[in-house]
C-alpha cells in the first residue's frame, strides 16, 4: 500500500526533507526521492 501526499503552497520544502536526509532528484516529469542511497518513491 503506497501513501501519496500533496504539497501545497510549501515554500521550505528542499529543506525539510534535506533536514530528515532525503535527496530529491527531478527526472522525466517526476520527482525521486532517496534516502541513505535507498529508492524510497517516485
Amino acid at each position: 500500500m503506497s501513501k501519496k501526499y500533496i504539497l501545497e503552497d510549501v515554500r521550505h520544502f528542499f529543506s525539510l526533507f534535506g533536514k530528515a536526509g532525503v535527496r530529491i532528484m527531478f527526472e522525466s516529469n517526476k520527482m525521486i526521492l532517496a534516502k541513505n542511497d535507498a529508492f524510497v518513491g517516485k
